[in-house]
């Protein structure tokens, strides 16, 4: 059954130049449970998708739903963003503990213990987020994700500012959790290696406007535990590139 799924997204921004379309005509359909990366080029309308489905942009045309949850109401949303997005007046513990303040429990600080032993941060619950590395930092902000148990993971280009060893061992970490929890997840990204890794499906997309134009299955071409020294990786991100190399031109659109 669809976790999620998009029919007729439009979305238009306000410009100086006037009103200019960002997103036309998306259609998605993502099964629970599955692992879906989004590749295109910057302005074509991803981090706007995601802040649909999470709710943060609630100004558009078209349709969200969530058929795989409709007996709960809404899905439980992680969002993990490209900026750590921490606060800082807070140590990593209370940034974490605070995704848990609309839903109280006894076990909250126990909880918030074991997500920041699982990220490898147990020694730094005290530590403010000006005190830590970049790569911690996303830690935390992927812990705060997760403690939620979330049944739908957004994840808006987690690694893009990684160096590529620390990016290497968060995807392991995604995966690892992924397989745990088995939720449904979206992963942005402009890597098309790092989407075929991870993903099941990655869907091309387009800007100006933004829409959907490809799609590459992975699910029957590359089984699961992944090496990231196979050599298939790396043609399947080649023909990533191949089906989003006639969509590429100069000039982009407002909204990621």
């Amino acid at each position: 059954m669809a976790g999620v799924r998009c029919v007729g997204l439009r979305k238009v921004f306000a410009s100086s130049r006037g009103p200019k379309v960002v997103l036309e005509g998306v259609n998605l359909e993502v099964e629970s449970g599955e692992f879906v990366a989004i590749v295109g080029p910057s302005g074509c309308g991803k981090s706007t998708l995601l802040n649909i489905l999470s709710g943060l942009e609630r100004d558009y045309e078209g349709r969200v739903s969530f058929p795989g949850f409709a007996g709960s109401g809404e899905p439980v949303l992680g969002y993990v963003f490209q900026e750590p997005r921490l606060l800082p007046w807070m140590t990593v513990r209370q940034n974490i503990h605070f995704a848990l303040e609309a839903t109280p429990s006894p076990e909250a600080g126990a909880r918030v213990r074991n997500w920041l032993e699982r990220v490898g941060l147990a020694d730094y619950y005290d530590y403010y987020p000006n005190q830590l590395s970049v790569g911690m930092q996303h830690r935390v902000s992927l812990a705060r994700a997760l403690i939620l148990d979330p049944q739908v993971l957004l994840l808006d280009e987690p690694f893009s500012s990684l160096d590529e060893i620390t990016a290497m061992s968060m995807r392991g970490e995604v995966l690892e959790l992924w397989k745990e929890q088995r939720g449904t997840v979206l992963l942005v990204t402009h890597n098309p290696l790092e989407a075929v890794y991870l993903a099941d499906r990655v869907l091309i997309m387009a800007a100006n406007p933004g829409r959907i134009v490809a799609e590459l299955d992975l699910t029957g071409r590359l089984p699961r535990p992944r090496d990231p020294e196979d050599r298939r990786l790396w043609e399947l991100s080649r023909e990533t590139v191949r089906l989003l190399s006639p969509h590429l031109r100069l000039g982009s659109a407002a909204g990621g």
